[in-house]
């Protein structure tokens, strides 16, 4: 809680978009119209893919972690967020985060269902 994990940029003057940013992939179900196939590829590699059918996938704890200057650019149309959560399950624990100068969105959810 006094010392929180901290992923930061190793640049001599750090700014947004240094880096990537936390990436998880997990095998929970993804939001799909009946019988289509409850998966997708990542942004990032298109040969990795996320979800599945595991509502209580665990992929998981981050408690007390902050990231700083996250957000780099995939390329001219995708970028890194602070924390990505693809296909992400309900036993997974997510909290007690700070997402802080980054260059694009703080958390986003792909699909999945942590709580």
């Amino acid at each position: 809680e006094a010392n929180p994990i901290l992923f930061t940029s190793n640049a001599s003057i750090p700014k947004a978009g240094d880096w990537g940013g936390i990436i998880i992939n997990g095998m929970a179900p993804l939001s799909r119209q009946a019988s289509a196939s409850s998966n997708a590829a990542t942004e990032v590699k298109n040969s990795i893919f996320f979800g599945g059918d595991l509502v209580n996938d665990n992929s998981g704890i981050l408690n007390y972690v902050k990231l700083e200057y996250t957000g780099a650019r995939i390329d001219d149309e995708a970028e890194h967020n602070g924390l990505t959560l693809n296909g992400v399950g309900a036993g997974t624990t997510i909290s007690n985060i700070a997402i802080l100068n980054g260059d694009d969105d703080a958390i986003e959810f792909f699909g999945g269902s942590v709580n």
